[in-house]
């Protein structure tokens, strides 16, 4: 054999296993891609998921702020109707202590006027 054909049946190999490596590393690289392709669009879902969850939370915490400023408008008119029944009943004590003294003072008239008969 001589030089010629020994350098060609060299580069006819290095030319396949060029080709080799080549093929064989493009399906790496489409899987590489297919795989990152679909993880974005699991990616993308998920950031849509996230989204709508996020709007309805904040219609949900809207709704729930509404009803804490109704809770609170009705805190303060049960605490009006506290205070107001309270007053009414210092005065009904007052009441029945001044009460309680007029007919101390009747029962003591009425003994004194029986005394006096």
């Amino acid at each position: 054999m001589d030089k010629k054909t020994i350098i060609i049946i060299i580069l006819f190999v290095i030319v396949i296993s060029l080709v080799f490596v080549i093929f064989s590393g493009r399906g790496n690289f489409e899987t590489a891609i297919s795989e990152i392709s679909e993880q974005r669009n699991k990616l993308h879902r998920a950031n849509e998921i996230i989204k709508s969850e996020n709007l309805r939370i904040r219609e949900e915490s809207n709704g729930l702020k509404e009803d804490n400023i109704k809770a609170g408008k009705q805190n303060n008119e049960y605490r009006q109707l506290v205070d107001d029944f309270r007053k009414l009943q210092e005065q009904s004590g007052k009441n029945n202590t001044e009460y309680g003294n007029i007919n101390k003072d009747f029962a003591e008239f009425l003994r004194q006027a029986t005394i006096t008969d």
